[in-house]
């Protein structure tokens, strides 16, 4: 025999010989009749009796199912669980949600290189070419990797913005020419040259000084400052103005506006390859960049600004 539910209780021997009468008429229903503790009451009519629900309940689990499905759409728990079943997640080794490979690209982490790919953001490196994360280089367009500009930057590529060189020369005795430092080298890239300067011993009353930059293949060029009534072996593509005086036996720096461009992946080499006497003067000003120079006296200073391009 099947047990009723423990919220049910059983109303013994309703009938008409035991006068026992419910809020309802009781009409073909068998000897015992269910009543549902939570919903009848005792008769309104105040003799004590209890109030019988005619109707059996007799919903079943599917209804009830249906029920809390309907309220827990209501709420939106249902979309919430669709989401999350759908979103999947970028740890779960599975490729799920948007990922363009298993738990990367999308809205998880970039992907490294190799794997799949529909868009560039899905890479880590930025670039997706045949639908296929590829390696950040230094001419590709983009910023990444160690770069902090758009190919330049970091330790592989080439430092970004416009760049300084200088380095006094202080030998008396200088057996020219003299390498005073080498510009390096970047795979895909070019030197170009932008401005040049002298500072130091080299003014008005003093001989000249001359210091050249080459690639050794697509350019080569030189510089020069001091006094002009010393003539200067060879070419000088550019005669600088004296150094100006600053201040004792200190002068400024002369500047020329340059536009030289080397080879591709070429380093520079930056040599002195002239020098006529020295005065006792020496580098003792800021350049215009504002840093501050005191070198030694009876001694030049080399002076240049480049990029990579």
């Amino acid at each position: 025999m099947s047990r009723l539910p423990p919220s049910w209780v059983l109303l013994a021997f309703v009938g008409a010989s035991a006068g026992v009468s419910g809020c309802n008429a009781l009409t073909g229903v068998s000897d015992l009749e269910a009543v549902d503790c939570l919903t009848d009451c005792v008769d309104g009519g105040g003799d004590g009796a209890v109030a019988v629900d005619a109707t059996p309940d007799t919903r079943s689990d599917t209804a009830d199912a249906a029920a809390e499905a309907a309220t827990d759409a209501a709420d939106g728990e249902v979309a919430d669980d669709a989401a999350d079943a759908g979103a999947g997640s970028c740890t779960d080794k599975a490729q799920n949600g948007t990922e363009s490979d298993v738990d990367c690209g999308g809205s998880c982490p970039g992907c490294a290189v190799g794997k799949k790919c529909g868009v560039a953001a899905d890479c880590l490196s930025k670039v997706c070419t045949a639908k296929a994360c590829v390696a950040a280089r230094c001419d590709d367009g983009v910023q990444n990797g160690e770069e902090t500009a758009i190919d330049c930057g970091g330790s592989a590529c080439a430092p970004c913005g416009t760049l300084l060189f200088t380095a006094p020369g202080t030998d008396a005795s200088i057996t020219t020419p003299k390498v005073m430092g080498t510009l390096k080298a970047y795979a895909g890239k070019r030197i170009r040259i932008v401005k040049v300067g002298i500072c130091g011993d080299s003014d008005a009353t003093s001989g000249p000084n001359r210091f050249v930059a080459t690639d050794g293949a697509a350019m080569s060029f030189s510089w020069a400052a001091g006094q002009t009534t010393v003539a200067i072996p060879g070419t000088t593509t550019y005669r600088l103005a004296p150094t100006p005086p600053a201040s004792g036996s200190a002068r400024g720096f002369s500047y020329q506006v340059v536009s030289h461009l080397g080879a591709v992946g070429q380093p520079m080499t930056v040599s002195w390859d002239f020098h006529a006497d020295y005065d006792g003067l020496l580098c003792g000003a800021l350049d215009e960049d504002g840093a501050s120079y005191s070198d030694p006296a009876s001694s030049v200073r080399v002076w240049l600004k480049y990029r990579y391009e």
